[in-house]
């Protein structure tokens, strides 16, 4: 007999257990009331509808309620066989206290600085630089940087590296 009963691998099981436990948080007590608490009726600009909107605790500003995130203060961690009992009590055993509503760049913010050790200003950086050359080719890349007052370097490797010093100069980070 299988040890992971119908999963075939360990990490088959892991992904079953991953979306188990994603599927109880997306329906937690705590995490509902938060998306219904301090609601406002807002002109969606998107859409020239009116709609909920919740503010992000972060940057203060006002949102459609699918575009707010509820985080976890205290990150719950990697998933994995010898964590499953920690992972879940950090997971779904919190409180109002424990978890803030995030707009979608604000936590990606915050995850990114939770996971890499950078301050928010430097995560900040790093994920326009994660966009930017996720969203354009290298010859796009190269003509937005002489655009930008930069002389673009052959290799993607280096270019990163002058975009995210042009970013940190702009935003004053050393």
């Amino acid at each position: 007999m299988n040890r992971y009963g119908y999963c075939k691998s360990e990490r088959a099981y892991l992904d079953w257990m991953r979306k188990a436990l994603r599927k109880a948080w997306l329906k937690h007590p705590v995490r509902l009331e938060m998306l219904k608490e301090n609601r406002k009726r807002i002109l969606n600009k998107a859409t020239n509808r009116m709609a909920m909107h919740l503010q992000c605790e972060h940057c203060n500003a006002w949102y459609p309620q699918s575009d707010i995130e509820i985080n976890h203060k205290v990150a719950a961690g990697t998933l994995n066989l010898n964590t499953v009992g920690e992972h879940t009590n950090r997971l779904l055993n919190v409180f109002r206290e424990d978890l803030e509503r995030l707009c979608h760049e604000c936590h990606a913010v915050v995850t990114y600085m939770e996971r890499s050790g950078m301050n928010e200003g430097q995560a900040k950086v790093e994920k326009q630089v994660i966009a930017f050359f996720n969203k354009y080719n290298a010859a796009e890349q190269k003509e937005r940087m002489k655009r930008g007052g930069l002389e673009p370097a052959k290799l993607e490797a280096l270019r990163k590296l002058q975009v995210r010093e042009k970013l940190r100069e702009k935003a004053g980070i050393d």
